[in-house]
Formats: C-alpha cells, structure tokens, sequence
C-alpha cells in the first residue's frame, strides 16, 4: 500500500514534530484531533496515516520527516507493535533523535507490556517471529524498551483519561519543548562565555523587574553573537522567548508587520494570522493577555521607530521579562531604572589570534612559518571577529606568500566583505554626517575633537550635531584627551568609499591622502575640482619640490596639509576655499601675499622659516586672518611699544595729515599659570574669556574688546604667542552711542598718553605684550563713515568659536565647566569672582563713556 501524507509539504521542509502513532488505531479519533489543535497552534507536524506492512524498511519521505523534525511524539496504543512500520519508525526515531527530544504518549496500554513486551505486544512479537529474523525482532524490542524508559505521558491515568484536557496538556508541553530550541552561535566561541557572563549579570534575572539591556558596538563585533549566546544560556529559564532576528533588514524589506506577527506567534505558540498594519499590530501585541515572563530579543535594531512599534511602552511585559536590543548606537535609548548598556569591546590579541588560526589552519595556534604574518594580520582586523573569520576563511589553505600578498594588498584596498558590513553603518547616516565621517576618516583621527569642529563648522557641515551622530553609532570615538579615534577597519572603509569615486584616477576623488596618489596628482598636474582634502607629509625625506599650477583646477580645495614641502610659482593657484592649511617647516619667511586667506580657520605653520607677519604695510587681517597662534615668546621688532607683563603705556605717534586709525594689532607671549599646567593634560580644548582695553588717559575714555568666549591654545611645554587684529569694520558710528570705539579714528591725536591691558583669563599669564595701531592713509579713498569699530562684539574669527559649546578654565578643579539646559555656563565661586570683575570694569567703562558723551 502506498503511503501518502495528511498533507501536503515540500520534500525540504522542516517540521515542528513527526507524530508516530498505529494508523488505524486511533487517525479518526485521539490522533486525528490532536493532530488539528496542533496545527491550529501554529505547529507543523508530519504524519503518515497509511503505513505499508510486513517490512523492514520505511519509506523515503517517512524517514525525512524523521530528520528534519525538531521533537517527535510517539502515541503507543495497544496495538502499536503489531505495525512493523510503525516499529521501524520507532528505530529511527531512537538513532537520530535525543531523548529529549522523544516523547512516549501511553495511549490505551500500561507501560509495563511496552517495556517487558507483554500483552498485545507480546502478541504482536509472536506473529513477527514467522516473517522476521531474530536481529530484526531484537531490534525493535529494544527500541520499545528504550521508549518506555523515557519521560512520557500515561494517558489513562492522567485527567481520568479525559482526552480533550490531556490534548491540551500535550499541545503546551510540545510549544515549551519546542521553546528549547538552541541557536547556532559560532563555529568557534573564542572569548564568548566571558562576554555573555557580562551580559547576563547586567540582566539581574533575580529581580522581578521589567529590564532592556541593549548590546551595542561596531559593525562585525560579535553583538549578534552574543546575543544568540545569552539566549541559548537563559531562554528555558522564560515561559516564553523570541528571538527577532535582523530587525533592520527585516523591516525595511518585509515590514513591521511581519515582525509584530513573529513575536505574536513566538510567544503564543499559536499562528497568528497576517498583520498589515503596525498600529494594528501593536495593539494586537498590548492587548493581548500576557502572564508569562518573556525573554525577547531583538536583533541588529537601527532606528527608535522599530522598537516603538514592536514593545510600545513595554507596560505589557510581565514581571521578570528580559529584553535585549543589539544595535550599533550608543544611547539608544536614555540609560534608566528599565534600560541597561553593555559595550561589546575588540578581543585581545591572543583570543584574535586564536580565532584566525582556527580558520586558517583549524587549530589554536599557526605554525612557526605562518606565524609573522598571522600577528601582522591579527593587528589589521584590530580585534574584530568578523574580519578575523572573513580574512582567516579566505587564506585557509594559502601559502605564506599569499598571506603576505593578501596583506599589502589590505593597505590599499579593503577586503569587500568586511567592507559591505561595515558599509551599512555609514548608508544610514546623512550627507553632512557621511562628509564630516569621510574626512575624518581621510585626515583627522587622532585630532582634538574641538578643533576639528572649527574647521568642519565653517564648511557648513553642523559638525556638533554630526561627531555626536557618530558617536553614537560607534563609528567614531572621543578619549579622555578629547581626541577623535575610529577603528582602522572603519578608516579603511571609508577611505575604500573616497577609492571607488574614481578607482582609475585619484584626481577625480574628493579626497587625498595615500602618498603615492598625492604624488601622482601634483607631478602629473591631475588634479580637478572633485579634489576637496589633500594631505602630503615628506618627513624625514629630502624636501619634495613642486609647482603652485597643479592646484590650478582644484577649486574646491578646502583641507589642505603639506608637510616639508616646497612650492614655486604664484599662490593665488591656490583655492580660496581653504578653511584648514598645516604647512610645517614651511620654507619662505613670510607669507606670501598672493595666497588666499579670506575663509581660512586654521594655519598651523610650525618650525617654519617664518619671520615676517606685515608686509609693506599690509597686514594679514585685510586677507582675513584676524588671529594666530604662534610658538615662542619673541615679539617682533615692528611693535614699537612692549613691555614685560600685561601692560603696555605709550604716546600716539605723529601721523600724516588725514590718515585714519583703523584698528589696532596686539601681541602677548603668554603660559599657563601653575594651577593649570599639571590639570591641562587632562583637560580638553581650553575656552577662556579675554577682556582687552585700550585708555585715553588724556581724554579719559576706555575701550574694551570683549570677544567672550576664545579659543586658546593648550600646548604647555612652551610658550605661545597670540597675534590679534582688532579691525573697526563691525558696527558704525551712531549704532552705540556709548560705546567709545569711534573715538579712536576720530580723536586719538598726536601726543596722547594711552595704556593697553590684556587679561586673557583665569589661570593664564601674560609674560610680555606689545600693541602697533593700523591706520588707513588719506589717499586710500574710503569715507570716514566707512570705517567701523570692535566693541562688545568678536572679530569674524572669533564669532565662528561663539557656536561651540562654552568650555570655561577653572583654576583648581580639572572638571570642565558644564553649562545647564538654557546654555548658561555653570560656573564655580572663584570664576564667577573674575568675572564680577570684568563685568564691572565693563560697567565702569560704559559709564564713564556715557558722562563723556552726555556732556557732549
């Protein structure tokens, strides 16, 4: 007789539970409805209800049912034994599944005949012994025997037989067993069990709280991994469990829904039919009676909306529930009472050694030859079980060369699977926050964050709001120095993204930084306006050479580095989009007038050949440089009025008739007082506020520059010099009537005494200060009303630092000043003494100004 399936399933399907029963016993009854709960349960059994007699052997898709379920139940009536199919099946059963995952149902026979073969199934063993020979018959007795020592279910004795509770009771037990599913984790769980002990003890599953423990980390750091690990430890300990898995995949090509319907149906253990509405769906989920403790795991989460619409408010969970969310962002969700963090960090060397070797070479450790390479590769994937598993995979087998191929090959080019993975981190984010990601990965890792700010600010990039972005999604980091770091996987990636805008010319890609590139593109003239960054550093090399024409064509030039390199020809080649130029050593003593400041930030010009600042009387404020930082503590011979300290007298030169000041340049050599210099090297980017004044002791009036909030630089091995052009061009005469500035052009004389003061801040000493006044010739044709003055405001320079968040030097803590919800400054007892100060040499000044110019 043919044997056909109740229904139809394809030939590789897997099922949830492969019912053994004696067809004719029981399908049209005990069977047949258990059989229909089940599936109204959501779980898909294979059952065969006509068997072939009188063999051996079972069919084909019989035994495959066998294999591919995950739980079997075998239903032993009286007359079970007398099938030889059904014996079969029993063997089968017995040779591929564990114990645990047999259940002996005891339907109308004592389970003393099934285990000394008695009654019927003694019965049965007599008829066999006519067809069958001894190995066949010892066979099947002992696989009777083997089942009726397992734990099992005596029906007649149970419920007083009653059938449709013990169906009931099957049903649930079945789902819990089911429940016990493991995951298939790692092939190799290197330094696993320590990482799911830290997870677990943040779960705290003692408490009968409600608790969210989100995993986050990098792309390919093993939160999956983890994750998978802690639930195959925790999830029998639950009433019910889920695990989502790829939420962020799922969602974006099947939807919410389908995930809502997987929870659902996971934790009822009942199929649930098809949602197509998320807020149908949640609603579903919240109203749904729930009385059990819930494990439920969602995995490689990526934004708030998926979890709003999976958990809601999570006032559903019961009590002792435990939710786990992977995700590559930081601060997920605000950390609380209810939501737990635990970073996943990169492995220590020997763990990501021993993990490649058992790629490579399916053992511990590599062999002495392979050795070098394998530390030298362990150190490229930094710590990541993903690369290590990709690039160990890959060279199994390979040769030493290969390796070594393999590795120069990685400095250039990424490897793409590691590549894509890492790749999805940096598809997720914005434009402005995928350009700030590309230059920091091209130019400024290991860069103070604050000062990569200035410079990303000004090309309009919302650098605050974006480094924030990605930090949180761990693909940049920020030390206790301040300073930005990203995984060198990450850099590479990212630098392979600025590769493939041009794989065949780099003049065409927007950023430059590997040498030989940069050397290609200036010597062969191929640079385009594609070219945004360019870094060259020749140290400790004879000086490269080249000419000012090859930035001819890049106009959109903005980054610029050029380290012990020497350039010929005119500087106005040079794009006038530079925000940020680092030119050390930088060859010629002045800087040459024809280069472009006007937008620049940043010029870093250390041990360079410079000497001159102003040239024929032409200062780099009318280029747009109105503040500079300089090492040493020389002042130049041109300021005719210094002194020692931080005040300076002189007398107004004679000036030609109808010239005009202008503006002032001021000078200080300036250290850290001692308070400050052990505090600083743990300190960040230092904020002060300067407070500047210029008296009129022969007309009695003052004027003060207050640009507020300064940037200052914290180098404290040396000291440093700041050179500062205060240009009257930002309100004009009448605008303030107090204010004095405008005296200056129209009333400073010859002959009249004036004092200058600078006060850089707290803890700051001014070694020495010189002041040079700028004046405009009568012939230069502009009006007087054209001039303008400083005065309670900042120079362009400084209002660019107005925008970053205020950080104020203290004088005895090395906490950095915070400031509250509505921005203010929240500021110690010691400060806010200094600043009643300035403030009231402020009002002073004011005053003083207003009787003047009330007495008219």
């Amino acid at each position: 007789m043919a044997s056909t399936s109740i229904f139809v399933t394809s030939f590789c399907s897997t099922y949830d539970v492969f019912l053994s029963f004696r067809g004719k016993d029981v399908m049209k009854g005990f069977t047949g409805h258990l059989y229909a709960v089940l599936r109204r349960s959501g779980i898909n059994a294979y059952v065969e209800e006509e068997k072939m007699e009188d063999t051996e052997k079972i069919g084909a898709a019989c035994l495959n049912g066998i294999q591919q379920s995950k739980f079997s139940l075998v239903l032993l009536s009286k007359d079970y034994a007398s099938s030889t199919w059904c014996l079969e099946e029993l063997v089968q059963i017995l040779k591929y599944k564990k114990a645990d995952d047999v259940w002996p149902i005891f339907y109308d026979v004592d389970t003393s005949h099934v285990e000394e073969i008695q009654g019927s199934y003694k019965e049965a063993f007599v008829e066999h012994e006519k067809h069958f020979k001894e190995d066949v018959l010892q066979k099947w007795k002992d696989a009777l025997r083997q089942v009726s020592t397992l734990k099992g279910l005596d029906l007649p004795k149970r419920l007083d037989g009653h059938e449709a509770k013990n169906i009931d009771h099957i049903v649930e037990e079945i789902s819990r067993r089911l429940n016990r599913t493991m995951l298939n984790v790692a092939i190799h769980p290197i330094g696993l069990q320590s990482r799911a002990e830290g997870m677990i003890s943040l779960m705290a599953n003692e408490l009968e709280d409600i608790r969210i423990v989100g995993i986050y980390g990098m792309g390919g750091i093993g939160k999956s991994t983890i994750a998978k690990e802690v639930y195959n430890c925790l999830f029998q300990t639950f009433e019910s469990s889920c695990f989502l898995e790829n939420v962020r995949e799922a969602a974006h090509f099947k939807g919410i829904p389908y995930l809502q319907r997987q929870l659902l149906t996971e934790t009822s253990k009942k199929k649930h039919e098809k949602i197509y509405n998320p807020e149908i769906g949640l609603n579903l989920i919240i109203q749904k009676p729930h009385n059990k403790m819930v494990l439920l795991v969602l995995d490689d989460v990526d934004k708030q909306d998926q979890i709003n619409k999976i958990l809601g408010k999570c006032d559903w969970f019961s009590p002792g529930s435990r939710v786990i969310i992977t995700t590559r962002m930081k601060d997920f969700l605000k950390p609380c009472e209810m939501y737990w963090q635990y970073e996943v960090n990169k492995m220590g060397d020997n763990d990501s050694l021993q993990l490649l070797s058992l790629h490579a070479f399916g053992k511990n450790h590599p062999t002495e030859a392979y050795m070098a390479c394998a530390k030298k590769m362990v150190h490229y994937c930094g710590g990541i079980p993903l690369a290590l598993e990709v690039l160990g995979s890959f060279l199994s087998g390979q040769s030493v060369d290969v390796w070594n191929s393999r590795l120069e090959k990685l400095k250039v080019i990424a490897n793409e699977d590691i590549h894509s993975k890492f790749k999805i981190s940096y598809d997720s984010l914005g434009d402005f926050e995928k350009f700030i990601f590309l230059d920091i990965a091209c130019f400024f890792t290991g860069y103070d964050k604050d000062y990569v700010i200035s410079i990303l600010e000004e090309c309009g990039f919302f650098p605050v709001n974006g480094i924030n972005s990605l930090m949180r999604r761990c693909l940049v980091k920020v030390g206790s120095n301040n300073k930005m770091s990203m995984h060198d996987l990450l850099r590479d990636m990212g630098r392979e993204i600025v590769r493939k805008e041009h794989v065949v010319d780099p003049g065409e890609r927007s950023r430059l930084w590997h040498h030989e590139d940069v050397i290609d593109v200036l010597t062969n003239k191929k640079g385009t306006r594609a070219v945004e960054g360019l870094v060259l550093n020749m140290p400790g090399l004879k000086q490269y050479s080249s000419s000012t024409k090859t930035f001819k064509k890049m106009k959109m030039l903005r980054l610029l580095q050029l380290n012990y390199i020497h350039l010929a020809g005119d500087y106005k080649h040079i794009s006038n989009k530079l925000r940020w130029l680092c030119w050390r050593e930088f060859p010629l003593e002045s800087i040459p007038f024809d280069l472009s400041l006007e937008n620049l930030i940043i010029l870093d010009m250390r041990y360079s050949s410079l000497k001159h600042f102003v040239e024929a009387g032409k200062a780099l404020s009318e280029r747009g440089l109105y503040s500079i930082f300089l090492p040493g503590n020389e002042i130049p011979m041109w300021f005719g009025d210094l002194h020692k300290g931080n005040i300076v007298s002189f007398h107004v030169p004679r000036l030609d008739p109808g010239s005009t000041i202008i503006g002032v340049v001021t000078y200080a050599t300036y250290a850290w007082g001692r308070y400050q210099t052990d505090l600083l090297t743990k300190q960040k980017s230092c904020y002060t506020c300067p407070l500047l004044t210029i008296t009129n002791k022969t007309k009695l009036f003052e004027w003060i520059y207050d640009p507020h909030i300064t940037f200052f630089s914290r180098d404290v091995e040396q000291d440093i010099s700041w050179l500062c052009y205060w240009i009257f061009d930002n309100h004009k005469r009448g605008t303030d009537q107090y204010d004095a500035g405008w005296r200056f052009k129209d009333e400073l004389e010859e002959g009249d005494e004036v004092e200058f003061s600078i006060d850089l801040g707290f803890g700051i000493n001014v070694k020495k200060c010189g002041i040079h006044l700028l004046y405009q010739a009568k012939d230069h044709g502009s009006q007087s009303d054209d001039l303008a003055i400083v005065s309670y405001a900042s120079s362009r320079h400084h209002r660019r630092f107005l925008r970053s968040r205020p950080r104020l030097l203290t004088m005895k803590s090395n906490q950095e000043i915070t400031v509250n919800d509505t921005g203010t400054p929240i500021m110690d007892k010691e400060f806010l003494q200094w600043t009643k100060y300035r403030d009231q040499k402020s009002d002073e000044t004011i005053a003083m100004n207003r009787t003047i110019y009330e007495r008219g």
